[in-house]
């Protein structure tokens, strides 16, 4: 307050009136001017060395700009009041003093300032979402639209802000890898320094690679940032059935040399060395699924050789009716059903019969179809059915993930930085749930007893202990269900039964419970010698034989439902016809190990288990110490060999980062101290292991570098501290918002044309037409 009026004078404000403090003073002059009718805003001030006031000039609203020069304070302020100098009360619009308590009532408190602040820096919420949080916080404030936008609009990023985004998020990346050697960071620019591509992975991301690389599903989408650039998303599944994200690239284009920079990238990141322009070592998938883009095929089929490309059939049906239920108009129904019964065959000799029918049949599309038939073994039963894919057949989980960061980045002028940050909150948030499922795998619970307990009381207990809560839920739905089937022996030369197939609309995945092979194909991946008997399972209460079992001498079996070759689990059938013979066995190595809790079991040394029923029968006695290998029927079997490589390359990620963990900690202890007995420490380690890496082979020795300093001969990754440009906005996909669609040559236009009355061709009228005996003969 004001020292020198009384509470009942602070109407008034004359010169030489005086304040105790700047805020007093601001706050009276501010009051008293609402008082007269107007509003306020400071204009010039000076400040002294502490950054205090010295002269502040609060001018009216709609004032212009000043030109008087600011007044010299009081001299002998011994006391270091607030001295008013100069009144200048003159306005070029009216007082109002209504308006001023309106303007007043709207005015958004310090509070509400800092909710907008947070929300806009850190949550990213959209201004209609400010609003109605803000509404219900404050109910009783008034909330003006414009003021709200104004407010929003100060703490979003400007043009200068976002004028070095690439440069911000490459020097961000480069600082994580000098923290951890173990990140790897690819980036591609032009000649002016313009970022074109981006690549990383964090060590996380390269231990679940590491661990998970037998499916891996890859996707590309748009509308993420700001520059239109596309980013791609590699997602892996984990051993509780969840889908993670193991690497992410920002890309300029989607041509099949960027999807082939991508992929080198994946093998770099993961052990490989470039030699020439060919990648050595490096951890490729067993199969890779995509969207049927040709570019990412032909990417694939260069880079990972040896890898089972597969096409998501979810992309297959939205192509098939984008590209053919025009030209086929009332038919494409039909011809769908027919496409799907080709597709769904289960031998490939009725697939080659049935789709060459069909290309036959419907000559207009006969081009579409045959291009079609190129990429077969990417989308054909008959040839996908025989491989592990995790009970995977499209590329959801990666349109899910998708969804997810898109709802979080809210809309599409995002910068590099903010979209980096996101992808970072769901990797955490990824990693926090499986934290989460740890810990409620552990705690100790009641649970109700099922058929598991006491129709296979020993298998239950295996699985309880190697499978991961997810996969032990879905087995004992399995063994559940096991009780509803009943099973029949038959001979080798009795399997005619089984080769029937039906036909089917749909895709096959979609029906749990149709048999998804026939005995000849299945003998294609079997070696018959090794057969030791053929059983036929059915429901209870039918006679008809849904799905064959073949149990061999290994103690292996293959269903019909192919579950052991496609989920990698024990198929309720197999469950039934233990119930049926002792012949059939259970073994925890007919599960793949990806599915275990922990990467270190093995399960080698476990039992053969038996039904409850046959726990008491004399059956053969089983060697002991026998290491069990993985079960499997196929001929070729090289799961076993793909878990020793992951799991060779894991130890060694994991040895890596605790050793250079660890000899970051000593280096920065012994510089801060000058402590020179470290090069001392280092070359009597160096000494005495010399011997050690000259005598190992030079394989083993590439190796290891090669997988921790992948990037290091890169020629692309030396710039450490490179100042990249922001790339340069592109059109998005697609035809441009408010423009029409361009048609094609051969397409039929949908314009209404004028007939002729007459003849109903078009060309003429019916005044012209030949047929008019009274048609005009024109001017003469």
């Amino acid at each position: 307050m004001a020292s020198s009026t009384s509470s009942n004078e602070q109407q008034q404000l004359h010169i030489g009136q005086y304040f105790v403090t700047w805020d007093t003073a601001i706050e009276y002059v501010q009051k008293w001017c609402n008082i007269q009718g107007f509003q306020t805003r400071f204009n010039r001030s000076e400040r002294n060395a502490e950054g205090e006031y010295r002269k502040l000039t609060i001018i009216c609203q709609h004032a212009g700009k000043p030109r008087e020069p600011l007044t010299e304070p009081e001299k002998d302020n011994i006391n270091q009041y607030v001295y008013v100098t100069t009144i200048s009360n003159d306005h070029c619009h009216e007082l109002n003093c209504q308006l001023v308590n309106y303007e007043n009532e709207v005015m958004m408190s310090e509070e509400m300032l800092k909710d907008i602040e947070f929300l806009t820096k850190h949550v990213h919420l959209s201004t209609t979402q400010q609003r109605i949080y803000l509404e219900e916080k404050y109910p009783e404030q008034k909330i003006r639209s414009d003021i709200l936008r104004s407010e929003i609009q100060k703490y979003r990023p400007s043009a200068k802000d976002l004028s070095n985004d690439a440069s911000k998020l490459y020097e961000y990346l480069i600082e994580l890898k000098e923290n951890d050697t173990r990140w790897q960071i690819f980036v591609d620019f032009d000649e002016a320094k313009v970022l074109r591509r981006l690549f990383w992975m964090s060590p996380n991301q390269i231990e679940l690679w590491i661990q998970y690389h037998d499916v891996i599903i890859n996707d590309i989408t748009y509308k993420t940032n700001r520059y239109n650039m596309a980013l791609s998303l590699f997602v892996a599944i984990d051993n509780y059935n969840c889908s993670r994200l193991v690497c992410q690239a920002l890309v300029d284009d989607e041509t099949a040399d960027t999807h082939i920079w991508i992929l080198e990238c994946t093998l770099l990141a993961t052990g490989g060395k470039r030699q020439n322009k060919n990648i050595n070592g490096g951890l490729i998938p067993l199969v890779f699924m995509t969207d049927s883009d040709p570019a990412v095929d032909a990417a694939c089929i260069k880079v990972y050789k040896g890898c089972y490309a597969m096409h998501c059939i979810y992309h297959i049906n939205q192509n098939l009716h984008k590209n053919l239920s025009g030209p086929l108009g009332e038919n494409y129904s039909q011809f769908l059903n027919e496409f799907y019964n080709a597709r769904n065959s289960l031998s490939q000799e009725r697939f080659e019969r049935l789709f060459y029918e069909l290309v036959e049949k419907y000559e207009q599309i006969s081009n579409y179809l045959n291009n079609l038939y190129k990429s077969k073994t990417y989308w054909a039963f008959c040839y996908t059915s025989t491989i592990f894919t995790a009970a995977t057949q499209t590329t959801s989980r990666v349109e899910g993930l998708n969804a997810v960061l898109k709802k979080e980045l809210i809309n599409s002028n995002t910068s590099l930085v903010q979209l980096n940050k996101t992808i970072n909150r769901r990797h955490q948030e990824e990693e926090r749930q499986k934290e989460y499922a740890f810990w409620k795998s552990v705690i100790p619970c009641v649970v109700d007893l099922q058929t598991a307990n006491f129709l296979f009381p020993a298998v239950e207990t295996i699985i309880k202990n190697y499978l991961t809560d997810p996969l032990y839920n879905l087995q004992v739905q399995e063994i559940n269900q096991s009780v509803y089937y009943k099973c029949e022996q038959f001979e080798l030369n009795q399997f005619n039964i089984f080769e029937q197939e039906i036909n089917t609309t749909g895709f096959l995945e979609d029906l749990p419970d149709e048999r998804k092979a026939c005995i000849k194909s299945i003998f294609n991946h079997v070696n018959q010698e090794e057969i030791k008997e053929v059983w036929g399972v059915s429901v209870q209460n039918t006679q008809k034989f849904k799905h064959f079992i073949l149990l061999m001498n290994n103690s292996a079996h293959l269903c019909s439902c192919l579950a052991t070759i496609t989920r990698g689990i024990v198929c309720r059938h197999y469950f039934s016809l233990m119930m049926h013979t002792h012949a059939a066995t259970f073994h925890i190595r007919l599960f793949r190990k990806r599915w275990y809790k922990n990467p270190e079991l093995n399960g080698k040394n476990e039992p053969f288990v038996y039904a409850a029923k046959f726990q008491n029968t004399e059956l053969l006695k089983q060697p002991e110490n026998q290491e069990v290998p993985y079960l499997t029927a196929m001929i070729q079997n090289n799961v076993d060999k793909w878990d020793q490589t992951s799991k060779s390359n894991l130890d060694k990620r994991i040895f890596y980062g605790r050793v250079m963990g660890m000899a970051k900690k000593v280096t920065l202890k012994a510089v801060e101290k000058c402590d020179t007995r470290i090069f001392e420490i280092f070359k009597e380690y160096l000494d005495e292991n010399g011997n050690l890496e000259n005598n190992d082979s030079r394989n083993s020795e590439s190796d290891f570098n090669l997988d921790v300093e992948s990037s290091e001969n890169d020629e692309e990754n030396d710039c450490s501290f490179l100042h990249l440009q922001n790339p340069m906005k592109r059109p998005k996909k697609g035809r441009p918002k408010g423009t029409k669609r361009i048609k094609s040559v051969t397409e039929i236009s949908s314009k209404n044309k004028r007939h002729c009355k007459i003849c109903g061709e078009v060309g003429h009228y019916s005044n012209t037409c030949i047929n008019n005996p009274n048609r005009s003969k024109g001017k003469k």
